[in-house]
């Protein structure tokens, strides 16, 4: 059984194979699932909550991803628990904060708020300005 941080939540994008089946061609963007037709046995488009962790990753490769994002259906902890000084977790962390205004008045937690300002001052703005090790951490 998966046990991982699934925090981060995120409306599914939906499409059909040929035949007709419908699936989410996030399964197939992500490599998941080899092909549509795969795809269309994994969870249906609409809501659904995926690892933080693997979001972190997935965002590298995939920023668009963060267009996916449902902010009132993720946890702050993700907030709380992304590690600065990890590349591909302070990216999403930046990201996330961005998509959902997480520094903007709405935001009662103060702490959140300046997680988020540190993301946005610490992380870089391209992937290109480091590598990701494979731990997460940044590699100049």
């Amino acid at each position: 059984a998966d046990t991982g941080s699934h925090y981060v939540c995120v409306g599914l994008p939906s499409n059909q194979t040929p035949s007709g089946e419908t699936y989410s061609p996030f399964w197939t963007t992500t490599g998941q699932a080899a092909s549509p037709a795969k795809a269309a046995t994994w969870p249906k488009p609409g809501p659904w909550c995926i690892c933080m962790w693997a979001f972190a990753r997935m965002f590298e490769q995939h920023p668009e991803f963060s267009e996916l994002v449902e902010c009132e259906a993720t946890n702050y902890w993700v907030v709380q628990n992304y590690d600065l000084a990890k590349n591909n977790e302070c990216r999403a962390l930046e990201a996330l904060c961005r998509r959902c205004d997480l520094e903007g008045d709405g935001t009662k937690r103060d702490g959140i708020r300046k997680k988020c300002e540190m993301a946005r001052k610490l992380c870089p703005a391209e992937a290109e300005k480091c590598s990701a090790d494979t731990d997460g951490s940044c590699t100049p």
